[in-house]
């Protein structure tokens, strides 16, 4: 039985419009009286999710900062936050001096020069090609607007996921996940009912999970209509 719907956000719940289709928030609504638990996933601040709920309230936890930070959202409560290490921040700005790079505090969006009053969740450094050999396999790597990134956090959605879970008294065999980013990419091995939105980078694609429509054509209400 499942017990969770957990959903990327960006690319996948929200269409090229940056918006959710009603028919979409509805079906999320029908399995939310059935006491079926909605979950956000995203690589962003809390926040930037918080906006699409305010009308018509839809989630009830957030997985932000890749799985640094988590809000039960119908109590307005952090229950879980890790933020980067000291020393772990100063490493990347050395690393990366001449690269423009945003630190991720809990309602800002910092530089290298203004930080260090604040906890860091997340940095996101912009590369260069020359910058793309040898990269740190546990850091995420995404493409926006034809430039590309390095993400560096402390941990991933898999912490924050199995941090959910255990908090919530739910087996990841009753979690239904759908995913179209490559920072999600390690909750596959995790959550055996995933879907893969059509929309999904090359690397998701490839691998042999099931698959749904785009973000365009609604792929994350027609996986909703299966449960």
């Amino acid at each position: 039985m499942i017990k969770m719907v957990a959903c990327s956000f960006y690319n996948t719940l929200i269409d090229k419009e940056d918006a959710i289709a009603m028919s979409t928030m509805l079906e999320i609504d029908k399995i939310r009286n059935k006491n079926i638990k909605f979950v956000v996933l995203t690589n962003r601040s809390i926040n930037e999710v918080l906006y699409y709920n305010k009308d018509f309230p839809f989630i009830d936890y957030i997985i932000s900062f890749n799985g640094n930070c988590i809000l039960d959202v119908n109590k307005n409560k952090i229950i879980y936050k890790d933020y980067l290490n000291k020393s772990k921040i100063r490493e990347i700005l050395n690393k990366y001096k001449d690269r423009k790079i945003y630190l991720y505090s809990d309602n800002k969006i910092l530089d290298r020069t203004n930080y260090t009053d604040f906890n860091i969740y997340k940095i996101e450094i912009e590369l260069k090609k020359k910058d793309l050999k040898n990269l740190n396999s546990n850091y995420s790597v995404f493409k926006y607007r034809n430039k590309t990134y390095l993400e560096v956090n402390s941990n991933n959605n898999y912490i924050g996921m199995m941090k959910l879970l255990k908090s919530l008294g739910i087996a990841k065999e009753e979690v239904l996940l759908i995913i179209g980013n490559e920072s999600e990419k390690g909750l596959i091995n995790l959550i055996p009912n995933t879907y893969i939105i059509g929309n999904s980078p090359k690397s998701l694609k490839e691998m042999n999970v099931k698959k749904t429509s785009s973000n365009n054509f609604k792929g994350v209400e027609k996986v909703i209509k299966k449960i």
